[in-house]
């Protein structure tokens, strides 16, 4: 890779199984990137899909692809108002909360220290400023505990909300 000036990421979202089964896909990882982010590896819906268990297989592999090519690793996302398993439906607040909870603590411990900042809400907020549909909403304050369930299980990390324009808007010149 050229020389890259210090704290200056050039990134992308990383597919696992490119990953795995793409000798190219690793190879342009390596040479072209210093960081890399896990396109769907770290959400809840992908980590979760089972009551009460986690797979962690795709975001060990990219993580650790990215130690062994000195890369950083952006954990995304902890929060997304699409990120979340069918069986979720079905909870109720306090239920939903603690699988919420629970999840942010596991995956944020898991990679504490491997991950220097985390996407921890991603487009929670519409670009019209108003909440987005999502079942994470039936949680009581979910924005600031997400924040605050990610500062517990890694203090030294970046915390981020991630936000994405629906729309590109412009104004025409005065």
């Amino acid at each position: 890779m050229p020389s890259i000036p210090p704290n200056f990421f050039i990134g992308t979202a990383v597919h696992p199984g490119q990953l795995l089964h793409n000798p190219r896909y690793r190879q342009i990882l390596q040479e072209e990137f210093n960081l890399l982010i896990p396109e769907n590896a770290m959400k809840c819906g992908w980590v979760c899909q089972t009551p009460n268990t986690y797979n962690f297989q795709a975001a060990d592999r990219i993580v650790e692809f990215a130690q062994q090519h000195n890369q950083a690793v952006r954990g995304h996302v902890l929060c997304w108002h699409m990120g979340y398993a069918p069986w979720m439906k079905k909870l109720t607040a306090l239920e939903l909360e603690k699988v919420l909870r629970d999840y942010i603590f596991a995956t944020v411990e898991r990679y504490k220290g491997q991950c220097y900042t985390w996407d921890v809400i991603s487009e929670a907020i519409n670009d019209k400023g108003r909440p987005r549909p999502s079942i994470w909403s039936a949680i009581e304050g979910y924005i600031p505990k997400c924040f605050q369930w990610a500062r517990q299980a890694d203090p030294d990390a970046q915390l981020i909300y991630n936000v994405s324009f629906e729309k590109a808007r412009s104004r025409e010149p005065e």
